[in-house]
């Protein structure tokens, strides 16, 4: 068998398979509390969380489909779309952790004790490059649905980290209903990229 994409996801199963177990053992937490969902594990109501496994799967979606393209594309000589699709993929992936395991919000204050405030400068950063450095890329699509996205994203934030006069489920329901938009536009994207890229390739 050669090392392909195929195998590739294989071995990320394992991977994560062990890596669970290993985290479960170093910390000390139950392993079912790793593996089991969290609303079987403490009864809640299985409907909690709902929009944000939504922008989970939403988040997946636009990572596989950059990853796959990039394995269609890889033997292309074009450098530059295999590092744009890379480059979103890598992106979509990170931000999809971010969402799943709650980076910003836990992992990095309680690991590292520094502020969310630094990962979202740090997201920034690899958003501008990504819009400065692919820009006549960019140009050549409807950017107006990236534009979108990012706009989205920043309200998000806004409303986040800055103290509006407005009650908490007002401000959640803004909050996340705004972030969730931005990850839609952002996977529709994605789509737009990879599709261009792809029909640029067999010249459809």
């Amino acid at each position: 068998m050669k090392f392909n994409g195929s195998l590739l996801i294989i071995l990320s199963g394992f991977l994560i398979l062990t890596f669970t177990y290993l985290f479960s053992i170093f910390f000390d937490i139950p392993f079912g509390d790793l593996s089991r969902d969290p609303s079987a594990i403490y009864g809640a109501d299985p409907f909690i969380g709902m929009l944000s496994n939504f922008g989970v799967i939403f988040w997946s979606i636009s990572a596989g489909i950059c990853f796959f393209t990039y394995f269609l594309i890889n033997k292309q000589k074009n450098s530059y779309d295999k590092i744009l699709i890379a480059y979103s993929g890598f992106i979509s992936l990170i931000l999809l952790l971010d969402d799943l395991l709650m980076f910003h919000d836990k992992i990095i204050p309680y690991f590292l004790g520094l502020s969310e405030v630094y990962l979202f400068l740090l997201y920034g950063i690899l958003i501008i490059f990504y819009c400065i450095f692919f820009l006549k890329t960019h140009l050549k699509t409807n950017y107006m649905v990236l534009v979108i996205s990012l706009g989205l994203f920043g309200t998000s934030l806004i409303i986040d980290l800055f103290p509006f006069q407005i009650d908490s489920n007002s401000r959640i329901i803004y909050e996340d209903g705004v972030k969730f938009l931005g990850i839609s536009f952002w996977t529709c994207y994605q789509f737009i990229i990879c599709r261009q890229t792809i029909f640029k390739i067999i010249k459809v």
